[in-house]
């Protein structure tokens, strides 16, 4: 799926001009890609172009997103920690957040991994036409701060997947964002 979407961004830098599913099908055929990954592209963007605007704006904008048991059994922890990164630094909003998480939730739960999920974010940002540039940080940020953001993530968290008392998850990141 990752080939496929590059090739898309590479060769319609707006969605807009992107041709309809089945004509799009067969130039990407025509490109020589996998029917499988076509299918699954096709499929993902379908989703992605259908969900309707999520309105997700937090209470407070130093808050957590908490997962759903569903989530939270089928993303893995590293994904989730992105989600949280990516809008702390204001790389996504929080719709565009929840938009990939949606996303995410119609893959297999053994076939949602980081790259995955990078590759989720990209698509949501070429659709809504986002300025790209903040993707060539994404690489770089997400390969130094995978680690922190997991053990922030995974820190503010119980045995059980729960959320431990505020005041510990609160320094550890206020800890973090000084460092970054």
């Amino acid at each position: 799926m990752t080939e496929v979407i590059a090739y898309l961004i590479e060769h319609f830098q707006d969605f807009d001009n992107c041709p309809p599913p089945e004509d799009l099908g067969r130039l990407l055929e025509d490109a020589g890609f996998d029917a499988t990954e076509i299918g699954n592209t096709l499929m993902m963007m379908e989703v992605l172009f259908n969900t309707s605007e999520f309105y997700a704006e937090p209470f407070n904008s130093d808050s957590l997103r908490v997962f759903c048991r569903e989530e939270a059994e089928n993303l893995p922890q590293e994904v989730m920690g992105l989600m949280q990164y990516l809008v702390t630094e204001h790389a996504i909003t929080y719709e565009q957040r929840e938009i990939v998480i949606h996303a995410l939730m119609h893959i297999p739960s053994d076939e949602i991994t980081l790259d995955t999920a990078k590759v989720l974010v990209l698509l949501v940002l070429w659709m809504h036409k986002s300025e790209l540039p903040v993707l060539r940080r994404l690489d770089e940020c997400v390969d130094r701060t995978k680690r922190d953001a997991l053990n922030l993530f995974s820190d503010g968290l119980n045995n059980k997947g729960r959320l431990k008392h505020k005041s510990n998850t609160s320094k550890r990141e206020q800890q973090w964002r000084k460092t970054y």
